[in-house]
């Protein structure tokens, strides 16, 4: 389920809602070890290109941007990229912010690439609507949510300007 902090909104996963996005930010995190637990990651990077120690992502020996071809009791093992969206929730204009890590990371990659690659809207994301929800999957490590974005809605005319104006807030 999503939770919607600035108005306590629960949406259901399966439900899902409405977004127009305004930016999409790659980041890396590596965890160094297979156990979850309550403890930060050994290394992150805010951009994907410099870890938060000033080393260079790729130059590192744990970068890997191709986890699903990982057994999955290493990917934990490794730095993979995760993907902070930024977006504008269709039916009450509310910012929401939403980080996909893990099994969610290659379907918020697969929204970056639509956006990036569609004629119509040219980079001009705010041009689009997606549909944002969750799908249960079955994991070795047990059942687990991952997001999904769906294809993408190209905004009417009359409604650019304010998504516009809305996605250069954010």
């Amino acid at each position: 389920d999503f939770y919607l902090s600035m108005t306590d909104e629960v949406i259901k996963g399966e439900t899902g809602f409405d977004i127009v996005v305004a930016g999409i930010r790659k980041q890396r995190t590596y965890w160094g070890r297979i156990e979850i637990e309550d403890a930060p990651p050994e290394c992150a990077s805010m951009d994907g290109v410099k870890s938060v120690y000033d080393n260079v992502c790729k130059e590192c020996q744990f970068y890997n941007d191709a986890p699903w071809a990982l057994p999955h009791d290493k990917r934990r093992l490794v730095c993979t990229p995760n993907y902070v969206v930024l977006a504008l929730e269709v039916e009450n204009n509310m910012p929401v912010l939403i980080r996909a890590h893990g099994i969610s990371a290659p379907s918020a990659k697969d929204l970056y690439t639509q956006l990036s690659l569609n004629r119509v809207i040219r980079g001009q994301w705010y041009r689009a609507t997606t549909h944002v929800s969750s799908q249960k999957r079955k994991t070795p490590f047990g059942d687990s949510y991952a997001l999904k974005f769906g294809k993408l809605t190209i905004v009417a005319p009359e409604q650019i300007e304010e998504y516009r104006v809305a996605a250069s807030q954010l």
